[in-house]
């Protein structure tokens, strides 16, 4: 390990002790540590050698262990995050495959944290169903907007109930947001210094889903009956969390294709950032995407096109 590497590293320990430390008094500092912690040491294993930034993080995790031992924890974790987001990178994986296995890691950890520390079960009790219903009742008193209490308190009951259903979606869908996020903002960090091993020619609007996507959902469905018929518990759970994450994933295809379109005018990229969002967020758009990613997915019009102006 050069010099230089030595400073950079020990600079990158000193700067997340002190946002660790923060974050025991300001939680939203535990954020920039999820979301910059990897991103800089995957840049550095790429550049250097993945070694040393393993090194480090296992350095700097005993370090944290004297704040907060559940965050040395999370350290370990990032570390053996970076490792591996270092290595396909460094291989040339293709985007999509690397942010799969690294989303694939994020939700690992979050299940093992949540059954290991307790929080599922916990999540799942009448004890806590309770202190809801009664914050609830103290916020907003008797009556709301015209609502009973009752009413209202039978809404929450329903909402928390629904969220705790699609939990594993929560996780799955935060999982691919940090993984991808860490990987782009490495590949731009990375930019900076081209460095002639590394692949760059993938972009969003080069986004697929695998071929055997559909069958793959139409199995899992198939299995989600097949257990209601066996009266085992949670089909229910398991059925509405495949439907979600497949009309997340065609949604996801079908922004992938309008970001191919709009590039292929040369619509610049934050009025195609802004347009992509805005079409997300707005219910009448929003509703649309899945079927744009469906059509996408069935006629494959990116393929078409390319196929096209290959042959004129």
């Amino acid at each position: 390990m050069k010099n230089k590497d030595i400073l950079i590293l020990s600079l990158m320990t000193f700067f997340y002790f002190i946002t660790i430390s923060l974050a025991e008094a300001v939680p939203i500092f535990f954020l920039i540590i999820l979301f910059l912690i990897p991103c800089q040491y995957i840049a550095l294993g790429v550049i250097r050698d993945k070694t040393p930034v393993f090194v480090s993080l296992l350095m700097q995790g005993l370090i944290v262990s004297f704040v907060n031992f559940e965050y040395s924890i999370i350290i370990f974790f990032l570390g053996i995050f970076s490792v591996i987001m270092t290595e396909m990178i460094k291989k040339g994986v293709s985007f999509g495959k690397t942010i799969a296995v690294g989303a694939l890691v994020i939700f690992a950890f979050f299940f093992a944290s949540l059954i290991l520390t307790g929080t599922m079960d916990y999540l799942n009790s009448p004890e806590y169903k309770e202190i809801i219903l009664e914050e609830t009742g103290k916020l907003v008193g008797k009556e709301i907007v015209g609502i009973s209490k009752d009413e209202l308190q039978s809404a929450v009951k329903l909402g928390i109930e629904t969220a705790l259903v699609l939990l594993p979606t929560f996780l799955i869908i935060t999982a691919f947001v940090l993984s991808g996020f860490n990987y782009y903002l490495s590949l731009s960090l990375l930019r900076r210094r081209e460095p002639d091993d590394i692949r760059f020619k993938e972009k969003f609007s080069d986004f697929r889903l695998p071929s055997d996507f559909m069958l793959g959902v139409l199995l899992l469905l198939i299995f989600s009956q097949v257990l209601r018929f066996a009266n085992i518990a949670y089909y229910d759970q398991f059925f509405k969390n495949i439907v979600t994450i497949a009309e997340i994933a065609l949604m996801w295809l079908g922004i992938s294709f309008l970001s191919y379109l709009m590039d292929k005018k040369g619509v610049p990229v934050i009025f195609r950032v802004i347009i992509l969002v805005t079409a997300m967020i707005l219910p009448f758009t929003s509703i649309f995407l899945p079927i744009v990613g469906v059509l996408e997915f069935i006629f494959k019009f990116r393929d078409r096109d390319k196929t096209n102006r290959e042959v004129l």
